[in-house]
């Protein structure tokens, strides 16, 4: 990736795990306990988990 992203990372349940806020470019993060995760723009975490559940 060339940006930093945002990352949420998700359960078994869908329910989030964790959120690693403005990774840098080049970097690897891990969840054991996370079963997906999503990545979005740095700075969107925010508003994609006050969005809640579709």
């Amino acid at each position: 990736m060339r940006f930093a992203l945002d990352l949420v990372w998700l359960g078994r349940d869908g329910g989030v795990v964790r959120v690693d806020r403005s990774v840098s470019p080049r970097r690897v993060r891990t969840c054991l306990r996370a079963r997906s995760v999503v990545e979005l723009g740095a700075g969107r975490a925010e508003a994609f988990l006050a969005a809640g559940p579709a």
